[in-house]
């Protein structure tokens, strides 16, 4: 124990991995945790139908933002300049920019997004969600740098102290409105009080509107690759829920968006500490300049895939009992979605270290390569799927998608020397062969997802 707690002391780079590791995944527990009561909460308070209409605002708010994202996290997590103040204060204009058109575009959208739906209320519901977008837009460069020298304990303090006020909000919002709006106001608060409480309590924090030529122009030349492949990323990460929304019902949708919650708990893992921990590792250390670096973030990803893996592999067998258990009949379905889902998901969780490791190398362009292949194969298996296997079809297109794209990324990792056949072969196996015997344990109840 003594050993232990010497490597998480100090200020050197493994220390503060290990460190930031630690308070991630404690951040990302608790947040679930938190995420589950207040789910469970408020699925007794509303009807599915408003699960299903949040379903559809978030995904279609997630994907301007990623369609508007340049990158600014990822400019300043690996550029040289990245703790400059004029850089920075370039890259904080640039963002409140970026928030303020994004809720120009949202209030222009609003109206025939509604009609499309079939949804009259999606034209309030959505400019009031864009408001929060817009205020996030003030976010003080300090979260960025703190993630850049993997200094997130205050971070994780800041964001689950929030996450608890905005959930207490939410269910009082509920128990008076019962309503979709309950929703919409907790996911407002939320904002505001993370911009505030960054405000507050990060060092550093302080801001001016900024921009410098050059600055500008090398944010501008990362980023230009950077928005095409969030762009696609939006396609890979929401088209699932965009596109079944023209075909199913909302209530139907909602019922969907309970199941993939729960079964992308361990994606919503792997994704959060490739950003958080693995990003910054390749850029501080990149794998082609030493066998030290490589062996170094190989066990890194190996530790990350195999904790994921093993949450998967549980909800695989237990999610039909554990909806339920904690879901009253109306969610009924959404178990055996959760077992087909952690099939589909286990290609994205061992075979994405292209997608942390090709932007920290300052590879925006390769990236976008993979992201687009991805996003174009993902899309039209998505149509084929819902024609021809209704809800099934789409939720194993995801994970087909990431296997047939998988060359291409052993192409790009092996250009920098950090092809992990352990982690992609090894855990890709494991991950199908359990899964699927959970697929096979559970086949009565999948049955009922297909047409």
């Amino acid at each position: 124990m003594r050993a232990l707690a010497r490597r998480f002391r100090g200020d050197g780079r493994g220390a503060r991995a290990l460190r930031g590791s630690a308070f991630a995944t404690f951040q990302f527990g608790t947040a679930q945790l938190l995420r589950l009561a207040s789910n469970l909460i408020l699925t007794r308070l509303l009807f599915p139908e408003a699960f299903g209409t949040m379903a559809i605002v978030n995904a279609l708010i997630t994907g301007l933002a990623l369609f508007t994202d340049t990158g600014l996290r990822a400019s300043i997590i690996q550029n040289a300049r990245g703790d400059d103040p004029d850089f920075l204060n370039t890259a904080w204009t640039i963002q409140i920019i970026r928030g303020g058109l994004l809720w120009l575009v949202i209030l222009a959208c609003a109206a025939p997004v509604s009609q499309i739906y079939g949804a009259p209320e999606l034209a309030t519901i959505l400019p009031v969600i864009g408001l929060g977008v817009f205020v996030a837009g003030f976010t003080p460069t300090a979260v960025h740098r703190a993630e850049r020298h993997l200094r997130i304990g205050r971070l994780t303090a800041i964001s689950l102290s929030v996450q608890l006020i905005s959930i207490i909000v939410t269910i009082i919002a509920a128990y008076v409105l019962r309503s979709v709006w309950a929703l919409v106001i907790g996911n407002l608060v939320n904002e505001i009080l993370l911009l505030v409480a960054r405000r507050l309590f990060l060092p550093d924090n302080r801001n001016r509107l900024r921009l410098e030529p050059e600055a500008l122009r090398s944010i501008v030349t990362f980023g230009k690759f950077i928005l095409l492949s969030t762009a696609a990323a939006f396609v890979i990460s929401q088209g699932d829920r965009v596109i079944l929304g023209l075909y199913i019902s909302r209530a139907e949708l909602g019922v969907y968006s309970v199941g993939f919650v729960l079964a992308t708990v361990a994606v919503q893992l792997n994704n959060m500490l490739g950003g958080r921990i693995l990003f910054p590792l390749y850029s501080m250390a990149p794998p082609n300049a030493s066998a030290s670096n490589r062996s170094a973030i190989f066990r890194a990803q190996r530790l990350v895939g195999l904790c994921a893996l093993t949450i998967t592999s549980a909800l695989a067998f237990a999610g039909p009992a554990l909806v339920d258990v904690l879901y009253d009949p109306r969610y009924a379905l959404a178990g055996p979605i959760v077992t087909l889902q952690c099939l589909s998901v286990i290609p994205l969780l061992t075979l994405r270290s292209a997608q942390a490791l090709l932007p920290a190398m300052g590879d925006s362009k390769r990236l976008l390569i993979l992201q687009v292949s991805t996003a174009v194969l993902q899309t039209a298996i998505l149509f084929a799927g819902i024609h021809v296997a209704g809800v099934a079809g789409a939720i194993l297109a995801p994970g087909l998608a990431a296997l047939g794209t998988w060359p291409l990324a052993i192409s790009y990792c092996r250009k920098y020397v950090a092809f992990d056949p352990v982690a992609q072969f090894g855990l890709t196996c494991l991950g199908i062969v359990l899964c699927g015997a959970a697929v096979l344990l559970h086949a009565e109840r999948i049955v009922a997802l297909f047409p």
